[in-house]
């Protein structure tokens, strides 16, 4: 989808009146999801997560492009490595941290 072909893109607080429950609406172009707060908080990190990491991947190719004298779009392959590892390493800290916390609560529970 072309940047042009996404539309506005926009964000409400709801209240649900019929669930005594706090909401957001996320619009973009003419779709509206209801999300519930606390997926909109982990939707607001993932979006600056991917952001920065963007950034990153730019950063890494013409870095590399300019050590090797190469376009940085014959690199292209190598960023594929590059975002695998960086997920991969992601993912071995989250659960890390899920393991780390889950021996502090059984430390502190008792």
């Amino acid at each position: 989808m072309k940047d042009d072909e996404i539309g506005e893109i926009r964000v409400e607080s709801l209240y649900g009146a019929r669930t005594d429950k706090p909401l957001v609406k996320l619009i973009v172009g003419s779709r509206e999801v209801i999300i519930p707060p606390e997926k909109a908080r982990q939707l607001a990190q993932w979006l600056i997560e991917c952001a920065e990491a963007s950034y990153s991947d730019a950063f890494v190719l013409r870095f590399l492009g300019k050590l090797g004298e190469r376009d940085p779009r014959d690199l292209v392959p190598l960023l594929r490595e590059f975002r695998t590892f960086r997920e991969l390493s992601r993912r071995a800290g989250r659960e890390q941290e899920e393991a780390d916390q889950a021996e502090w609560e059984d430390r502190n529970d008792g």
